[in-house]
């Protein structure tokens, strides 16, 4: 809670908080997380790239949030 209200402050260090934020709920998925909660882990992750403005960890989030799809779409497909 204290990174995404970082991140939603706006401020330099806004990006990170939110690319945080996402990794860490990323970490701590339940073992049978759903695809809407994968779902959210990838928009997470868009947020945190479209504040971000370090190069290399903006394309990190980017890929991040389309393996977080990739997992939500197998989850769906079961």
């Amino acid at each position: 809670e204290a990174l995404d209200a970082l991140a939603d402050e706006g401020g330099a260090l806004s990006g990170h908080a939110a690319f945080d934020a996402a990794l860490i709920a990323q970490l701590a998925a339940p073992r049978d997380a759903t695809a809407d909660y994968w779902h959210k882990i990838a928009a997470r992750y868009r947020v945190a790239a479209d504040k971000l403005v370090d190069l290399p960890l903006k394309r990190d989030a980017e890929a991040r949030a389309s393996e977080a799809d990739q997992v939500a779409a197998a989850i769906g497909a079961r």
